[in-house]
């Protein structure tokens, strides 16, 4: 009876703890695929809820409708989308001002806290190099309330006087990354995306810059990527106005804090956040286009061709002179492009399995331990090994060792959470970051793991081989100088769990 009771206030005073730890919703709108955006904006999220105590920051991304529906059900406390759609949620719905603006890098070196709108021909289209010629052509577009791949390209059209979407044929597709394979595969004649995509996209390998060809090339001071439109502010980062202050305040100096060098920022994609920027421009595109909330016209026909007089004499002369000189400078740029995307890519991926290598995991267990030092909040490393691997790359031959070693790495990463990471640390051996998780639940994982690989089997060249793996754990200490340290206890327990007959679990200690 007297251990039953100690069990019970055990239990009491754990659930106690999890349950003042609380979690702040923070919406992202999905203008890439969502599973592309989850891992690019993870490390967000574990940087963030390292700046607050006691409480954890979870992503969710949503399209425009979701977004809409979220905020409506109370369901976010902070939100991070496009302008455009910050003003038509800000009409509707009670947000504070901006608390920081993104930042982006397109080479490195310059920064912007701008965006515009891109538009984009397949590189053969010699029927289509300027904005007069996109009438009676079929375009690609994410949706009509995306502010950098639709709304900047019709404001642009309406400037020059040509009427937009009247004669030309609009295809609705997901996401930004489709409208680009709509171009090449020749499904649309012409693609509106934002920004900084197609650079993205080089940079990932998936796409060539000379693939495609810039529709009315814009150049503006210290703003790194194509564009055919004017500028307008990047992505405001809101608070909702039931979050407290102070977590604001934390929130929006770890926003600004962050630096080009910083893993979170070359996790995200991101240069960082600088203080809110003026989004007047943003309502003036809404007002001009009689975009919800101001459907109602600002001024008459007469204003109207007084104001866009100056754009129709002068964009073909200017278009084609700035088309030029760009495509020079984006061919001259190319190679260099190419060789930053691998060096940033070997720099933190295994090649083999894809998962992070020990570079970019040490990175983040950094990270992990200066929240577990500021905040003492618990934190667990695993160090796994596959059991008699040696055996498996004898019998059936290297191509089927690293086929396990890619099921192994994928089987691990799916049993995760958003928050938590794998590594192959080298060989064989591969290590678990498991942020706000105790021994006991680390241990309770690595069990659930164990016997998950243990029962699955590798199918390769019609053989099934069966894999067991050890693995090893030790809890981040506020007393632990690096996460190597903590690495060789983890290390120590899986050796004890090897030596005691493998495919087993040991804890430091």
């Amino acid at each position: 009876m007297i251990r039953r009771g100690c069990l019970l206030v055990l239990l009491a005073l754990f659930s106690t703890l999890v349950a003042a730890e609380k979690t702040l919703t923070l919406g992202i709108f999905a203008y890439r695929p969502t599973s592309m955006m989850e891992h690019q904006y993870r490390m967000l999220g574990i940087y963030l809820s390292g700046a607050l105590p006691d409480q954890r920051v979870e992503l969710k991304f949503f399209d425009t409708a979701g977004m809409e529906a979220a905020l409506a059900a109370n369901q976010l406390d902070f939100v991070f989308t496009n302008p455009s759609h910050y003003v038509l949620l800000r009409h509707h719905n009670k947000l504070t001002g901006a608390i920081a603006t993104r930042q982006a890098s397109g080479n490195g070196k310059i920064t912007t806290a701008a965006l515009g709108g891109t538009i984009i021909v397949r590189a053969d289209r010699d029927d289509i190099t300027q904005l007069a010629d996109l009438v009676g052509k079929r375009i690609a577009t994410p949706g009509s309330k995306f502010l950098g791949a639709y709304l900047a390209q019709a404001y642009e059209l309406q400037q020059a006087g040509i009427p937009f979407p009247e004669g030309m044929a609009l295809i609705e597709v997901s996401c930004n990354d489709e409208v680009v394979e709509a171009v090449l595969f020749g499904d649309a004649d012409v693609g509106f995306v934002r920004s900084g995509l197609v650079e993205t996209l080089n940079r990932e390998g998936t796409l060539s810059v000379d693939q495609l060809k810039f529709i009315n090339l814009q150049k503006f001071p210290k703003f790194p990527f194509a564009v055919s439109t004017r500028l307008y502010p990047e992505w405001p980062f809101v608070a909702l106005p039931h979050v407290p202050e102070d977590t604001v305040k934390r929130i929006a100096r770890a926003l600004l804090f962050i630096t080009p060098d910083m893993p979170v920022a070359q996790s995200t994609g991101i240069a960082g956040f600088t203080i809110p920027a003026d989004y007047e421009p943003v309502q003036q595109l809404a007002r001009a286009l009689r975009l919800p909330p101001y459907e109602t016209p600002e001024f008459g026909a007469e204003d109207v061709w007084l104001r866009y007089r100056w754009l129709i004499l002068g964009a073909f002369g200017a278009g084609a002179l700035i088309t030029l000189l760009s495509m020079r400078l984006l061919v001259g740029n190319r190679r260099l492009r190419k060789t930053e995307a691998a060096l940033r890519e070997l720099a933190t991926t295994d090649a083999l399995t894809g998962v992070a290598n020990r570079r970019q995991f040490l990175a983040l267990a950094e990270v992990e331990l200066a929240r577990v030092q500021r905040f003492a909040q618990p934190a667990a490393l695993l160090m796994l090994d596959l059991d008699h691997f040696k055996r498996i790359n004898d019998t059936y031959g290297h191509a089927a060792g690293d086929a396990v070693l890619v099921d192994f790495a994928a089987t691990v990463h799916d049993a995760l959470r958003q928050v938590d990471c794998v590594s192959r640390l080298g060989g064989e051996e591969f290590a678990v970051l498991l942020t706000g998780c105790t021994v006991e639940d680390a241990r309770m994982f690595a069990e659930r793991l164990r016997q998950l690989v243990a029962e699955r089997k590798v199918s390769y060249d019609e053989q099934d081989i069966e894999v067991t793996v050890s693995i090893g754990i030790a809890s981040m200490q506020r007393a632990d100088v690096s996460p190597e340290s903590v690495l060789e206890r983890a290390d120590a327990a899986l050796y004890r769990a090897k030596a005691a007959g493998r495919n087993r679990v040991e804890v430091e200690g």
